[in-house]
């Protein structure tokens, strides 16, 4: 049938040809078959992605011509070819098509409503689903809200239509917020699709669930269209398990893997070529498949020596990096990543330890300059921490709140403050709990990113929060250092980081008779010879930039208030440790 199918393009082609103009409808139509053919045969999709990119060029000229067929065609030409790219890893290129798709399905709805709706609301899935393999969390955030709000439209006026499409578009948006760390809002969004799946099931068990069927999402798995992607439904129960597994839901896990199991097991009988499929998507979730069809959490085997070399590799990078030695340390904590993906790609044993490296690989490229880089790296350890949350939560929640804190820092860094104040308030909400199971190893680090929280709530213009975020912190600093006697004093840096950040939010929202006590409090510590004695103090993850760049406007400042002599003070021993962070 393909060979027939490019045959009759052939054909299109030679009429186009010889009566330009006359026969582009044909071509396009011709141009459409053969893709639907070709979307069945993975080892074809580079032809698939040139017979796509005909089919835009095609129905571009009949835009031009102002063809009545012309814009729909190139809606569904542009959809088509971002879902392929996606699917094949490439998310930067399906954004940019999919935005150009949404846009020409927002005028064909504005028209027609009822021929465009159900279209423009799997276009703006389509679109979240690439947003949010790109990072771009909230951006994908408003148009999957936006496809549900289209949907309950379409089910509005057409409730046979639009009830499949709207319970597609929850599932999308669950999974979204799910990823974004918003369990509870992701559970009711799950919850919610899930029953409406349950309505929609068709009273013949076995023709309902290979119905349920769909093309996969784009960049939900590496998997294909000849595949069949896994139902809403399933991805739904997969995604709401992981997030009561990570709230401790532990009875409601159990039944939306019992409903799952039993999905699989009847499907399967129907269509045991999707085997291999539905286990690279348990394994995504964190569960794994028996060979009797149950569907539970892994316990998978790690071989001992390589988990130890790739320790010693993560080891050695971030030694590098303490040493100044930037470049050995990435390209060390790139061996460590790389030696977990081969691992990875056998089994979900590694999973834990690539999120481990890529996450150390984040700091190091961080710690060297290379913030884009860092960002990549810190973005798929917070997305396998999620995936990994189910299986081993005690193991993996504190590296999660470790990734996010970093994820927050590269957000930032990089001029995006709404999307680095989620992830920072994720990262504090999950060291509030291990600080509260664990407060003696636990409540510096909890310091540490409440510190940071507060600059990001700067950075989104809301100051009072901010201030009182950074109060907190420097009475956490303060019980810390009383109740230890250690030499060099490891809570000392945080607590200088915490009064020139006070000081700061103090001068913010104009309470400057108070910014005075917490700047010199941290000059007089900064004037002790203690924190010189650690070896690490100036080390690029303490941010000593950051800290003289804040001294350095609280000199100033004071200097400004009338505080003269308090302001050269602060300006001589900002300029001793920039001297010394040289």
């Amino acid at each position: 049938m393909i060979d027939e199918a490019y045959q009759q393009v052939e054909e299109c082609r030679r009429r186009e040809r010889a009566e330009p103009d006359r026969h582009l409808e044909e071509l396009g139509a011709a141009l459409f078959q053969l893709s639907a053919l070709l979307t069945g045969v993975p080892d074809r999709f580079p032809e698939l992605d040139g017979v796509l990119a005909e089919a835009v060029e095609v129905y571009r000229r009949l835009v031009r011509a102002r063809k009545p067929e012309g814009l729909p065609g190139l809606a569904l030409a542009l959809d088509q070819r971002a879902r392929l790219m996606g699917i094949s890893g490439r998310p930067a290129e399906a954004r940019e098509l999919a935005v150009e798709a949404v846009g020409h399905f927002r005028r064909l709805a504005d028209d027609d409503p009822d021929a465009a709706l159900a279209l423009l609301a799997t276009a703006l899935s389509n679109l979240g689903y690439h947003l949010a393999e790109l990072g771009l969390h909230h951006e994908a955030l408003e148009r999957l809200r936006e496809a549900v709000t289209v949907c309950r439209c379409l089910a509005a006026r057409n409730p046979a239509e639009g009830e499949p499409e709207l319970a597609s578009a929850l599932v999308a948006l669950g999974v979204n917020l799910g990823a974004m760390g918003r369990r509870e809002e992701a559970i009711e969004v799950l919850r919610d699709a899930i029953e409406r799946h349950r309505r929609l099931a068709d009273a013949d068990l076995d023709e309902g669930l290979v119905a349920l069927f769909r093309v996969p999402q784009p960049g939900s798995l590496n998997a294909t269209p000849h595949e069949s992607g896994l139902s809403d439904r399933w991805v739904a129960l997969f995604a709401l398990a992981r997030e009561l597994t990570a709230l401790g839901h532990a009875d409601e896990v159990q039944s939306c893997l019992g409903e799952a199991t039993a999905h699989y097991r009847q499907l399967i009988r129907i269509r045991p070529d999707l085997h291999t499929y539905m286990l690279a998507l348990a394994r995504r979730y964190g569960f794994t498949i028996t060979d009797d069809g149950h569907i539970g959490l892994p316990t998978p085997p790690v071989a001992p020596d390589l988990l130890a070399r790739v320790q010693e590799l993560n080891s050695q990078a971030l030694q590098f990096s303490r040493d100044g030695s930037h470049g050995l340390a990435v390209s060390t904590a790139r061996d460590a990543v790389e030696l977990c993906r081969e691992a990875v790609r056998a089994g979900p044993g590694m999973t834990f330890a690539l999120a481990r490296s890529l996450h150390n690989l984040s700091l190091v490229e961080s710690w060297g300059g290379k913030q884009s880089d860092a960002l990549a790296s810190s973005d798929e350890a917070v997305r396998l921490c999620r995936r990994t949350l189910v299986a081993a939560p005690d193991l993996v929640r504190p590296l999660l709140a470790e990734a996010l804190d970093a994820l927050a820092g590269r957000l930032s860094a990089l001029g995006r403050p709404a999307e680095s104040l989620v992830a920072a308030e994720e990262c504090v909400a999950l060291y509030r709990q291990l600080a509260e199971a664990d407060p003696t190893s636990k409540l510096p680090s909890l310091a540490r990113v409440l510190n940071s929280l507060s600059i990001r709530l700067t950075e989104n213009e809301r100051h009072q929060d901010s201030l009182a975020a950074v109060q907190e912190v420097v009475a956490l600093y303060r019980r810390l250092r009383a109740d230890g006697a250690a030499d060099p004093d490891p809570h000392l840096l945080g607590l200088l980081h915490a009064l020139a950040n006070l000081a700061l939010r103090l001068a913010r929202v104009g309470r400057d008779d108070e910014v005075l006590a917490p700047a010199m409090e941290a000059i007089d510590l900064l004037s002790d010879p203690g924190p010189y004695q650690d070896p690490d103090f100036l080390h690029a993850s303490n941010n000593i930039a950051g800290l003289v760049e804040t001294l350095t406007w609280l000199g100033q400042y004071l200097t400004y208030l009338g505080h003269r002599r308090e302001g050269r003070v602060v300006t001589r021993a900002t300029k001793r440790l920039a001297r010394r962070a040289r």
